[in-house]
């Protein structure tokens, strides 16, 4: 639907009128307003009347605070290509009554449309089936339809389970108890390595799922616990940890070898990580709780901060499309239902879990088609939650953009 009354801007503050009518299909794109030749956004931003409602998005258990609208504006220009003005930003504005904020100027040089951009898709969470086996410090692999569950607690566990969407089943055991480890790749392609086998000491043990059952792999360069993993079974990625003290190491993994990478900038353990051996992500730690990393396959990049200080949480997804939940936080406080996104540059606070799934709990997936499981909040736990975008078609919103502008 392309509203048929543009309006004239103007000088001045401008105030667009809209409701979800308006904007009848998701991820559709309509011109509202036309800005006069030469004109600079000073400042603009989305001011919600009345608040989104989200009783009907499937799943959701907590609709007064379901769904942070982050709507966009973004230009049509005259060869109808549509952009995403960068300097949009949500931070701080995440309450279900506010918006997105423009926090610099931006001039054009010729005429252009002003259109409200489609509502990006907050990640929903919903229950999904428990696991067979409470397990904190657990390690996660796979898709969210085909995960794996591998070992974890402070009991040592080396059994396994696989989930297909709804509900766990035991899989193949790995041939030591083990807990605080890594993993990545996918159920029939799977990878664990390092962590812990004893009370103390870390191991450099890796092994090698099938889908039904583990084999041993190469030795890690060095045996180390807490750290993270992302990849393939045949590129993975081993990032920081602890040895007897936090460790910054980064090693490669070919499928047969493991060889050393280049460090990262600040050693960290309990920490979470995702992506590939050639983009890969780490997050938050003991060490720097809002600290993240990006790897290219060669070396480290300090990325922007976590908004809210995170260790033994669970990170998943890719370089460019992240998600992070569970963990404590700078105090030592278990952070309770928190989740945050990333899109390759920001993080934004995202939908809260369902479960309070506190620290070490496992995840699998991506962004949009996500897992988190098990954890402790004080117990351990077998719940499960799925990590969704929500159906944006079934929002309902009124609202007025504001435009202050300046003629030049």
């Amino acid at each position: 639907m392309r509203r048929t009354n543009l309006i004239e801007l103007q000088s001045g503050v401008n105030k667009i009128e809209f409701t979800s009518d308006d904007f009848p299909v998701a991820n559709s794109k309509t011109p509202i307003a036309i800005l006069p030749l030469g004109t600079k956004i000073v400042d603009t931003f989305f001011d919600v009347k009345i608040p989104f409602k989200s009783g009907n998005v499937s799943g959701q258990t907590n609709p007064e605070s379901a769904i942070i609208a982050r709507p966009m504006l973004g230009i049509k220009s005259d060869r109808d290509s549509y952009l995403t003005f960068s300097e949009c930003s949500t931070s701080g504005k995440l309450s279900s009554n506010t918006g997105s904020y423009f926090t610099s100027p931006i001039s054009y040089d010729t005429n252009i449309d002003v259109i409200l951009e489609n509502w990006l898709s907050p990640r929903v969470w919903s229950i999904g089936g428990d696991l067979t086996t409470a397990r904190d410090y657990v390690g996660g692999l796979g898709s969210q339809n085909a995960s794996v569950a591998v070992a974890g607690t402070s009991g040592f566990l080396s059994s396994c389970e696989e989930y297909n969407g709804a509900s766990w089943s035991a899989g193949g055991s790995l041939s030591a108890g083990k807990y605080v480890h890594a993993t990545c790749g996918s159920l029939t392609a799977g990878l664990s390595f390092a962590g812990r086998t004893g009370i103390a000491n870390p191991t450099d043990t890796t092994e090698e799922y099938n889908g039904s059952a583990w084999s041993g792999g190469g030795s890690l360069n060095t045996a180390i616990k807490t750290g993270a993993g992302c990849g393939t079974q045949n590129a993975a990625l081993s990032m920081g940890g602890y040895i007897s003290a936090v460790a910054p190491l980064t090693e490669e993994y070919n499928g047969s070898v493991w060889a050393s990478g280049n460090d990262l900038n600040i050693g960290t353990y309990y920490v979470s990580g995702c992506g590939t051996q050639t983009a890969g992500l780490i997050t938050g730690g003991v060490m720097d709780r809002s600290r993240c990393e990006e790897y290219n396959g060669s070396s480290w990049a300090i990325s922007n901060s976590l908004n809210e200080t995170k260790s033994y949480s669970t990170t998943e997804g890719s370089q460019d499309s992240a998600f992070i939940t569970g963990g404590y936080s700078d105090g030592g406080t278990i952070l309770s239902y928190t989740s945050e996104e990333y899109d390759g540059t920001n993080w934004s606070v995202s939908n809260t879990t369902n479960y309070f799934h506190g620290e070490g709990p496992g995840g699998s997936g991506s962004q949009s088609a996500g897992l988190c499981f098990g954890g402790d909040d004080g117990t351990i736990l077998t719940s499960t939650e799925h990590c969704d975008s929500a159906n944006m078609s079934e929002i309902q919103m009124n609202g007025t953009l504001i435009l202050n502008l300046t003629v030049i």
